[in-house]
């Protein structure tokens, strides 16, 4: 099948539709213009097997409603229907729910009744209102009805309202109809509302306030000669009698694919029918006083339809407990975004619910339940079922890989599996000083609180203050606060004090050997040090802006970023060295830097474009040679801000907004890490006792 024109212009999927269960089918696709077409891509699919529909052991029954009374028969030809229900109000509606055997009643009275095992309970009672049509959202214990009233001009209007059956609130879903309803079914496997008027088929997307929507912007199929209609939930479509037709014609979720799949049909009877029934692949209807069906003869393949015996009553609504007629939906893709943060002995992984499929509403039912699954050697895998899309592990294995996946099933089959995402558990545990203009929160590596620092500046300003960089040294914590001054806070005696003469900082770094603290000064572009609580200040480099600075002690090493380079040089300033250097208007800038003090690595993030790339090379003193180094790693964003930090084989930066991003150290497995009541994350630092590591 070639798809053309409009088909593809502005959607980004294409269903197929009437395909054979359990079969290999290969789908190439290739985009072209006037100029000529693409490079082709191609994948193989399956399409499920026909066995894992559940159907509805038989008998299957037959529900015919008449002005008074529900009647059951089985769809044996000479079965006798029996009264399972009778009222003196006239009947206008009737909804069932398989899955609870629960059958709800509207009538002319204003009420909506609930039947079950025999007793009778009154849901909702209205008055002035007319409840004209039910349909039974099964997923969500909801049903929909269509309600009719007069205004005080005496003329009728019409809205569709939902009521929620545990909570018993009513709630109006869509008014100011053109013309009146005539049927209404409700898709909540795809997040839809059906109905149709005299003008043609109609349908609500649940998602939307239809109460600013048009009415003609809901129309998916102009028709006068639409008749009643079901809902095929598996086959992503509405099946739609054509009364001059004389047909019933399969018509896409979207109203633009329309088959006629009862051509095949030898002295066709559909042309008077009210009401309307799909059970097991055949079709029942009625004109109201005739009940017909049909039955397919393989060897023909041809349809032959049946007229049932008369009964002493007339009916207007057919239904059936057929399983298929209310569906509980298979997951098609597997879970989005698994991803995993762990300590030493815990792991916390989550993930997000699978995408919908193309053409499906953003209110499709997403219910799953999930399988977990967790291994170290990928064969003795443990599993973990849970309602939720996320997962929290005790007692593991320090320094130990992890392999996880997860997949969303529901009563009726399990889905696809996500991707395996590994993830390495730390030898040690840490902490995160994340920073804000009003605190200091202090958090394990999984964002939960433990502690908070309040910046203690004056409240006034606190809307204009920026808090810019933050470092540590054993129990203390050095933050520097509006690029003018460096504060320092003893952790254990909670004793602070600001750092004298200096009202001009960009970024510092500790030097944990020698108890110095350095500094950017940005407004005198140069590089500075002094002791860790002032005295025997020292000018090491000038001429330059540094915009982020790390120190590696063991080694002897002051290492910058300017934004356009990263350098570095002894720690007094002497024997420069430049890692990277790109031009000022190149579009690369230079966005975080980090240092691992234990395995001698310098890592660097440069965004460029739209993307980001990772950059890894040795420390100087384990440098031989450094000529246009290559990425290790390409992210498909620019949201990476800094700044960078190594912990334990792992990588954490800062991206904009809240949240840190954790990889290992070659980019791979990302995750996102997300502090506990704390917005407007401006920097952020990592307390690790291992990487200020004393020399051998």
């Amino acid at each position: 099948e070639i798809l053309t024109g409009k088909e593809n212009e502005t959607e980004f999927f294409y269903m197929f539709r009437n395909l054979e269960s359990a079969k290999n089918y290969s789908i190439s696709l290739a985009a072209r213009n006037e100029y000529g077409v693409g490079p082709i891509t191609n994948v193989f699919v399956k399409t499920l097997p026909t066995s894992i529909i559940k159907h509805t052991p038989e008998p299957v029954h037959l529900f015919l409603v008449s002005n008074h009374d529900i009647y059951v028969k089985t769809i044996e030809m000479m079965d006798t229907p029996i009264s399972v229900y009778f009222t003196n109000q006239t009947i206008n509606s009737v909804s069932f729910n398989i899955h609870t055997n629960t059958t709800y009643i509207a009538d002319t009275s204003g009420t909506l009744l609930s039947l079950v095992n025999n007793k009778i309970n009154t849901l909702l009672s209205t008055e002035g209102e007319v409840l004209m049509d039910t349909t039974i959202d099964w997923l969500n214990n909801q049903l929909y009805i269509l309600m009719s009233s007069k205004t005080n001009r005496n003329s009728i209007v019409y809205s569709i309202k939902k009521f929620d059956i545990e909570q018993k609130k009513l709630e109006e879903i869509i008014s100011g109809f053109d013309y009146k309803p005539l049927q209404m079914k409700v898709d909540p496997c795809n997040g839809y509302l059906f109905f149709t008027t005299k003008i043609g088929l109609y349908r609500l997307d649940l998602s939307k306030k239809a109460k600013n929507l048009k009415m003609s912007s809901l129309l998916i199929l102009q028709n006068k000669n639409i008749g009643p209609f079901v809902i095929d939930y598996l086959k992503f479509c509405l099946l739609v009698l054509f009364p001059k037709e004389n047909t019933i014609m399969s018509v896409s979720l979207d109203g633009q694919d329309i088959i006629d799949i009862r051509n095949n049909t030898i002295t066709a009877l559909f042309n008077d029918a009210i009401t309307l029934s799909h059970v097991n692949g055949s079709f029942y209807w009625s004109n109201g006083s005739v009940l017909m069906g049909e039955d397919y003869f393989m060897n023909e393949q041809k349809y032959y339809q049946n007229i049932y015996p008369a009964m002493h009553f007339s009916y207007n609504l057919i239904l059936s407990n057929f399983s298929d007629q209310q569906p509980i939906p298979i997951p098609r893709n597997p879970p989005q975004s698994l991803q995993a943060v762990s300590t030493s002995s815990k792991l916390k992984a989550t993930w997000q619910v699978p995408h919908l499929l193309g053409g499906q509403g953003r209110s499709s039912w997403q219910g799953w339940s999930y399988l977990f699954k967790i291994s170290i050697n990928e064969t003795n895998w443990k599993t973990i079922y849970t309602n939720k899309t996320e997962v929290l592990l005790n007692s593991l294995s320090p320094n130990t890989n992890y392999v996880i996946k997860v997949a969303a099933y529901s009563s009726s089959g399990q889905g696809p599996w996500s991707s395996e995402f590994i993830v390495k558990t730390l030898n040690h545990n840490v902490s995160i000083l994340w920073g804000n203009a009003q605190q200091i929160l202090i958090s394990d590596i999984m964002g939960d609180f433990i502690e908070s620092i309040s910046i203690n500046e004056d409240q006034n300003s606190i809307k204009n203050s920026s808090l810019n960089d933050v470092a540590w040294y054993e129990d203390c914590v050095f933050y520097v606060v509006n690029s003018s001054k460096i504060n320092w806070l003893n952790l254990t005696s909670r004793q602070g004090n600001t750092l004298e003469d200096i009202n001009s900082v960009q970024s510092i770094a500790i030097d944990w050997l020698g108890r110095k603290i350095y500094w950017a000064d940005p407004t005198k572009q140069s590089i500075l040090r002094e002791n860790l609580f002032g005295g025997q200040r020292e000018l090491l480099i000038a001429s330059n802006i540094a915009k982020e600075l790390k120190v590696e002690s063991v080694g002897g090493y002051l290492y910058w970023s300017t934004g356009f380079a990263v350098k570095s040089s002894k720690l007094n300033g002497k024997e420069q060295h430049s890692y990277y250097a790109s031009d000022y208007f190149s579009g690369k800038r230079v966005m975080s830097l980090a240092v691992d003090s234990v395995g001698s690595w310098v890592y660097w993030i440069l965004r460029e474009n739209e993307k980001s790339k990772l950059f890894r090379a040795p420390t100087v003193e384990k440098l031989n040679d450094l000529n246009n180094p290559n990425p290790i790693k390409e992210f498909d964003n620019s949201c990476t801000q800094g700044p960078l930090f190594y912990v334990d084989h792992h990588l954490l930066w800062l991206q904009k907004g809240n949240d840190i991003m954790m990889s290992d150290t070659d980019g791979q497995y990302p995750a996102i890490i997300r502090a506990m009541n704390l917005n407007g994350i401006q920097t952020f630092s990592v307390r690790d006792q291992y990487a200020h590591p004393k020399p051998k």
